[in-house]
């Protein structure tokens, strides 16, 4: 390790949690919620504030698609392109936060369609509260330096 990481719970590649107490693994493991599919890395080894804050702006900044909907995904997607490839945390976080905003812009499309047959209010308002609340909660993990997915939502960008 290039820099001392503090002491805690990391993936571990295999599906669950190790222990790493400040100067070496440990034996001690616990179950992850994290998907097998997800690139998972050691502690971040490259300035792990500094990605978590980027992290989270990306999700924060998707949050405000609340007020003007469709351009909720633009600032994920300049997070995403600008995310240097030591940085992976950044662009997984990037990516999910750009993949929800995407899929909520197709919500809202489908919604406005179907404010014509009386249940599209309902859904607008739906998708309205689902595009502020989740973002929110990403950005709050992103922040602790946890891999957030978003539910309901349709991966189209890929991670790396």
């Amino acid at each position: 390790m290039t820099q001392q990481q503090p002491p805690g719970w990391y993936p571990d590649g295999q599906g669950n949690n190790r222990y790493w107490d400040g100067t070496q693994w440990t034996a001690h493991t616990q179950q992850s919620d994290i998907p097998q599919a997800m690139p998972v890395a050691a502690p971040l080894e490259l300035a792990p504030e500094e990605q978590r804050g980027q992290a989270a702006l990306a999700h924060g900044l998707g949050a405000l698609g609340f007020v003007v909907p469709v351009f909720g995904w633009v600032a994920p997607l300049i997070i995403y392109l600008v995310a240097k490839p030591d940085q992976p945390f950044v662009k997984d976080q990037a990516s999910e936060s750009l993949n929800f905003q995407l899929t909520l812009v197709i919500a809202y499309v489908v919604s406005g369609i179907a404010v014509f047959f009386c249940v599209g209010l309902f859904m607008l308002i739906a998708v309205w509260v689902l595009n502020l609340a989740l973002p929110l909660v990403g950005m709050t993990r992103a922040n602790r330096g946890e891999w957030y997915r978003y539910p309901l939502t349709i991966r189209m960008v890929p991670k790396a």
